[in-house]
């Protein structure tokens, strides 16, 4: 059956996916224009952006399970949109020039609110979603990661080349205002009465985490060296760098592939087990991997990253369906935060193997030691069947 939007959910869902692609994409506007302002504009080395860069991936580990948590007792509504004004506070703190200080502060502060609004409004959907429905509507809601992540880094460098860096912070101090609007304007009342705000205590929560967390980082360790090293390796093999049939042109069928199986898969992917699913995906994304190690021209690359793409189309919802089957509704947002810390741990350990792999042998094993990554995620999904997920058989949900 062909997809077709998740309007149950109405002007809730959409004011939600409007938010989520705004502060995506201010995140993908800042990334790629950060190191570029510590080296160009503050005259320091690549050595002070690997410490900044690797500094946020730290405190996105630590910070995404304690926000959860805060989330479960403050509510969605209230944590979005604290999320968004520190935000904003963070892009007021990059716009005077001249100290690292402001960067590190600034991307401190862009980086927890980032944190706070991404799990709120992923907790808010996952309560607001009918269970029948749940994977097709996260499925549909992942969308504008990858909307905001393409989107971002082009808004970025033409700000930046026709205005400067003020520019930059600027727009995405915009975008973040733009994301608390949309919170602050989604409807109060829950799809389902609150019967219980008392989160569960943090042994249930890793409990119930812990498995699919480890997949996430172990699945998320490839990506984080697909998006490293590809284009190196690409390169390395003769295909151009720039150009519809270059390199670069390898991540937008991969960015198209997983849109687009989303919206092919649909309501499938309620129908299927969330564990069968994702070990589809997973040996999905596996041979993507090899295709890709083996690659030295544009359309065996492309098939290579349609294959990715099919995989990490159904493998987000998946995961989280099986993160949060059998957690309390009001301790979802502090498993989600777990899960989102292990999709952390993952991309900050992959920039790092596949460096080590590139040195000693080329691009080619780190294209192959992303496909043992995804092994060894699915050597842990089918370790031992799942449990029923759902402990509860009433309806409940979460604070707003």
């Amino acid at each position: 059956m062909p997809f077709t939007p998740p309007g149950l959910l109405g002007r809730r869902f959409w004011l939600l996916f409007a938010a989520s692609t705004l502060v995506c994409t201010t995140t993908g506007t800042v990334t790629p224009a950060l190191p570029q302002y510590i080296q160009n504009d503050l005259g320091h080395s690549a050595t002070v952006v690997g410490i900044v860069v690797g500094a946020a991936s730290v405190l996105s580990v630590i910070a995404n399970p304690v926000l959860g948590w805060i989330t479960d007792r403050a509510g969605r509504r209230r944590m979005g949109m604290a999320g968004a004004v520190l935000g904003v506070v963070g892009m007021g703190v990059l716009l005077p020039a001249g100290s690292l200080w402001n960067v590190v502060g600034g991307r401190a502060l862009f980086g927890i609110g980032a944190i706070a609004l991404n799990v709120a409004l992923t907790a808010w959907v996952v309560d607001a979603a009918r269970a029948d429905a749940r994977g097709r509507t996260l499925g549909m809601f992942g969308i504008s990661v990858w909307i905001g992540l393409a989107a971002g880094p082009q808004i970025g460098q033409t700000l930046l080349h026709g205005y400067g860096f003020a520019a930059v912070w600027l727009a995405c101090a915009a975008m973040q205002v733009g994301a608390f609007g949309c919170v602050a304007a989604a409807p109060r009342r829950p799809r389902t009465i609150v019967v219980d705000r008392t989160p569960q205590k943090w042994g249930p929560v890793v409990a119930a985490t812990a498995r699919p967390s480890v997949i996430a980082a172990a699945a998320w360790t490839g990506e984080s060296i697909l998006m490293s090293f590809l284009i190196l390796h690409l390169v390395d093999r003769g295909v151009p760098p720039t150009g519809p049939t270059g390199a670069a042109a390898v991540f937008a069928v991969f960015s198209a592939s997983v849109v687009g199986f989303r919206l092919l898969l649909g309501a499938r992917v309620d129908r299927w087990r969330p564990q069968a699913t994702a070990a589809g995906a997973l040996a999905a994304t596996t041979a993507g991997y090899v295709v890709l190690a083996v690659a030295s021209s544009f359309p065996v690359a492309a098939i290579g990253a349609a294959l990715l793409g099919c995989g990490f189309s159904p493998l987000y919802p998946a995961l989280l369906m099986l993160t949060t089957g059998r957690l309390h509704p009001n301790s979802r947002a502090a498993g989600l935060g777990v899960f989102t810390s292990g999709v952390e741990l993952g991309l900050a350990v992959g920039v790092f193997v596949g460096g080590v792999l590139v040195d000693r042998a080329g691009g080619g094993a780190a294209m192959f030691g992303a496909a043992a990554f995804q092994i060894v995620a699915l050597v842990v999904l089918l370790c031992r069947p799942w449990p029923v997920p759902e402990p509860t058989s009433s309806a409940v949900s979460a604070k707003v």
